[in-house]
């Protein structure tokens, strides 16, 4: 599963570093406006999306995915465009949320299962602790179980 992450991290890293250094370096003028709505409105989403579903196939291991992906766009614009633009973080924002819903939606039978065995769990547990003795009217638990009083 790390040499998976691994690759995650590095599509990632090419998506949200490589491509906007590209459309400032090598698109001039107005097409480089044109570069950067395609970035921002369909490329980035996607591959928000993208590393969501691949998030949501293993959670456990792969939870941090579309965190780190937000991260690294707010990197790659704040390095390429301008530094500390707050209209960048709303875009990292909705591609965190777009990859946590595509995480949570594919793996809606993985986190199924992690809820029922934290379900089982404090189950068990709950069985296992008795209430705690009285000791000074003699009312005990296992007492009243057994008849004795």
């Amino acid at each position: 599963m790390i040499i998976k992450n691994s690759i995650c991290v590095l599509l990632s890293a090419l998506v949200m570093l490589l491509f906007p250094w590209c459309a400032v370096t090598f698109i001039k003028g107005d097409g480089g406006m044109a570069g950067c709505f395609l970035l921002f409105f369909a490329i980035n989403p996607i591959v928000s999306v993208a590393v969501g579903i691949f998030s949501g196939r293993n959670i456990r291991v792969a939870w941090f995915q579309p965190m780190l992906l937000a991260i690294l766009f707010l990197f790659g614009t704040w390095i390429f465009f301008d530094m500390g633009e707050p209209a960048f973080i709303l875009y990292a924002a909705v591609y965190l949320l777009l990859g946590y819903a595509a995480m949570l939606i594919c793996g809606q039978r993985s986190l199924r299962a992690i809820i029922m065995e934290c379900s089982r769990y404090l189950s068990n547990r709950a069985k296992r602790n008795t209430p705690p003795v009285n000791v000074e009217d003699g009312n005990n638990q296992s007492d009243r179980d057994h008849g004795n009083q």
